[in-house]
């Protein structure tokens, strides 16, 4: 036994040793091979490096250079260079005021102009002034023609500077020399930007004079010389010897390194390879398949337990196998073998006809675009009928993307599809419902409005009538009676589209400072009459613009606001405007009569009121808050109550709006206006009402328009054919063709005649199908006489314009 351990300890040893020799040797190779050809490649991309590196600090100096000789050159072929430089005394002024604040590429330069003779002329010489040497070299150069422009260093405060010298012409003669120095970038600056190290130097030689360099070149060698263009000025670039044999050592070092570790990490894996395959592999065996019999035994328990059936399809052999609770669901029991033959044939043969196509349609997918196979469908089973079951599965593919095996699971699912089948033809019946809802309350609206235009109008026409004071109240009274049963209209209606997914929002630019002002404007009547103070409060931070939907935010305000003022019978109606976090927030804040908390619970239930006498006692339907809470919750808002019986209540509303800086769109404004005069203004009205007819004279006759009334849109369109009215008020339901078909027609031939709706109908769906049928502007029933107005004065003033 010990000869045998001795043995194989010696071949262990060994194989190490051999490993051992193997290392130093591949090293010894690889340190001498890859060295010498990692050091030629270095050499050859620091070649390549530093010639970029030279060629790109040329490329930016010359370009530096181009753009200031442009701008040189412009300068002096103005004519007020070219006459101060021959002496025309009106042109010396001139002269000064062009370059006293001339500024080049938008840096103050030192500019000189100098006659041919070397005098200066700009900027004025002072007493003790005495010519550069370098000047005379520069005069002489280019009056002798011996060059297009002189570039040349100047040095001052130990900082180096590019001068450029140009001469001025007149009929192709030098007359006098412009020149200007460039002391707002240095020439040191410049190399900075361009050179981020000191591995390079930079010289500027003009026939071998070195004007300027960035270090001794004692330790650099010369990389590339370029000419600057136009000039005798060369630039000379140069690379550190030092630097680069450093940077060669440290990269062969570099190397040396990576390679002595990954080549002892080599040999230590290797080395840890040998030493596990040494250890006993029927331990991980043995290990193994004790893994592979409890999975087996966990699938077979899962299989028995499962209330789904499982399938397996060998497609290569055409042989399906199906468990034992599959067959039971299927109504066979055991009776029928579990493998059958012909199985693609077998599932065709049972599935529902109708479902065929669905099912073949999700096999050719899954096999096809690895799409997951998950379906419903209806089988026959053993008694003859038909249930639903959803397969699911999934194949295996062979190396040329061919199925060759499948297996799922399949569940029996009739009585959930019952009962989806069954909802869904509930939701159905229900749609079916709330789309009859929506339109009998469309027509109750219609019907409503129709006979009110007469009644309200009438009212407001007499209203600006020179009546009585007891005769003003009982206009005042009918008004505001007539405008509260439009409330409760448009109540019912906003309610049932909410409630019914109708509705959606607009998100546009909106002052919300203006718009909570004019709330308050248009309440501040009612608190008068109660004797209430109506306050607003602004907060500072406050930004003014917000995207939103301006009229829902309006609805939520009103109604909250109008609800404190109705249940305050004395002292104040607060209404607070913040912001919080980015989100807007508003407090409605009363004195009124307090709501109790066991009545908390329904203040937002429809048709409901906290406490059934206020309903006697203050009115309403109970429907302003629910809309108010139910628009609030649309927007992504919050909104809050907190109340004490006869002390008041506290509204709190969250809206996480987005602040914008766009202003808002225009709208019309509602204040009260006078009546306007268009005597020279012809209006055509198509309405079949007869009543309306007059309500619409005595609106608009005191504005001295000529008005044509016609009785449909076919008598519509021909009155338009003769009289070309500047403005028309259309009426939607009429006989023999309706309103939306004669706009579209008159604005087929006439579209610059602004034509306006007047309907019952105000639903959102049907403005934006007036809208898109031509209609200028949509006014609903009954109608507003301010509104009529505001429209009748601003086509007024657009007539009177064109007349111009």
């Amino acid at each position: 036994m010990i000869n045998f351990l001795n043995k194989y300890k010696s071949k262990v040893g060994f194989t190490y040793l051999l490993l051992l020799l193997g290392f130093l040797f591949s090293w010894l190779i690889n340190i001498n091979f890859v060295s010498e050809r990692a050091v030629s490649s270095l050499t050859q991309l620091q070649e390549s490096h530093t010639k970029l590196q030279a060629q790109s600090t040329f490329d930016n100096i010359q370009q530096f250079l181009e753009n200031r000789v442009k701008l040189l050159a412009e300068l002096g072929e103005s004519p007020i260079v070219t006459s101060s430089v021959m002496g025309v005394e009106l042109a010396s002024a001139n002269l000064t005021d062009l370059l006293n604040d001339r500024k080049i590429l938008g840096s103050k330069e030192n500019i000189y102009i100098t006659d041919f003779t070397g005098e200066l002329i700009y900027p004025k010489p002072t007493v003790n002034f005495s010519r550069p040497p370098f000047i005379e070299k520069i005069i002489e150069k280019i009056i002798d023609h011996e060059a297009p422009l002189v570039l040349t260093i100047i040095k001052e405060a130990e900082q180096h500077y590019f001068s450029i010298a140009m001469p001025v012409k007149y009929n192709n003669e030098v007359e006098g020399i412009i020149r200007f120095d460039i002391v707002s970038y240095s020439i040191e600056k410049l190399l900075v930007e361009l050179i981020k190290d000191d591995h390079y130097a930079v010289s500027f030689v003009n026939k071998n004079e070195v004007f300027f360099q960035t270090a001794p070149l004692n330790d650099y060698s010369l990389v590339s010389k370029y000419l600057i263009a136009n000039t005798v000025m060369t630039l000379y670039f140069h690379r550190s010897t030092s630097q680069l044999q450093e940077e060669k050592e440290q990269y062969i070092w570099q190397i040396g390194s990576t390679l002595t570790v990954t080549t002892l990490f080599s040999f230590a894996l290797l080395a840890f390879l040998i030493r596990s395959l040494l250890i006993n592999p029927l331990k991980k065996l043995a290990i193994s398949e004790r893994k592979t019999k409890q999975s087996e035994e966990r699938y077979q328990l899962a299989i028995q337990g499962s209330n789904d059936g499982i399938w397996d399809w060998n497609i290569a052999e055409n042989d399906l196998y199906l468990s034992p609770r599959l067959l039971s669901m299927m109504g066979y029991g055991k009776a029928l073998d579990h493998k059958l033959e012909n199985a693609d044939k077998l599932f065709m043969k049972y599935i529902h006809p109708d479902d065929e196509v669905k099912a073949r349609h999700a096999l050719q997918e899954h096999f096809k675009n690895d799409t997951p196979l998950d379906f419903d469908f209806r089988m026959q089973i053993a008694n003859g009928n038909y249930r639903y079951f959803r397969i699911r599965g999934i194949a295996q593919k062979g190396a040329n993307g061919r199925g060759i095996r499948m297996a799922g699971s399949l569940s029996d699912i009739s009585e959930l599809k019952e009962q989806s089948l069954a909802l869904e033809k509930v939701l159905e019946e229900a749609k079916g419902a709330n789309i009859a809802k929506s339109d009998f309350l469309a027509n109750m609206s219609h019907e409503i409005r129709t006979p009110m235009n007469g009644v309200l109008g009438s009212l407001q026409v007499l209203k600006r009538d020179d009546l009585s004071d007891s005769s003003k109240e009982m206009v005042n009274m009918g008004i505001k009676s007539s405008k509260n049963l439009l409330s409760i209209i448009n109540d019912i209606l906003d309610l049932s589209k909410i409630e019914s997914n109708n509705i959606s929002l607009e998100s546009l630019p909106t002052n919300i400072i203006e718009l909570f002002k004019s709330i308050i404007t248009e309440l501040s009547f009612l608190a008068e009459q109660k004797r209430i103070s109506l306050v607003f409060t602004l907060d500072k931070n406050v930004h003014t613009y917000w995207l939103t939907d301006p009229v829902k935010l309006r609805q939520i305000v009103l109604n909250l606001l109008s609800n404190a003022i109705k249940f305050t019978l004395k002292g104040e109606v607060n209404i607070r405007l913040s912001e919080q976090n980015d989100t807007l927030v508003f407090e409605v804040k009363d004195t009124g009569i307090g709501i109790s908390e066991s009545q908390l619970t329904k203040l937002f239930n429809r048709f409901e009121q906290a406490d059934s006498t206020t309903t006697r006692n203050f009115g309403g339907t109970g429907l302003g808050l629910p809309i108010a809470k139910k628009l609030t919750n649309l927007m992504g808002g919050e909104i809050t109550i907190t109340s004490k019986e006869q002390v008041g209540s506290t509204f709190t509303v969250v809206l996480p709006l987005k602040k914008t800086e766009l202003k808002s769109h225009d709208t019309l404004e509602l204040a009260q206006v006078q009546t306007p005069q268009a005597q020279r203004l012809n209006i055509l009205l198509a309405e079949d009402n007869r009543i309306n007819q007059k309500i619409f004279n005595a609106i608009v006759g005191p504005t001295k328009a000529t008005i044509r009334i016609v009785n449909d849109g076919i008598e519509a369109i021909d009155e338009v054919g003769k009289l070309q009215p500047d403005l028309i008020f259309m009426d939607i339901q009429m006989p023999n063709m309706d309103g939306v078909k004669a706009c579209e027609i008159i604005k087929n031939s006439h579209p610059n005649i602004p034509i306006i709706a007047l309907t019952a109908n105000i639903m959102k769906r049907d403005i934006v199908k007036y809208t898109q049928a031509g209609f200028d502007h949509c006014l609903g029933k009954p109608i507003d006489v301010d509104k009529i107005y505001i429209l009748i004065k601003k086509y007024t003033s657009v007539f009177m314009a064109n007349k111009k």
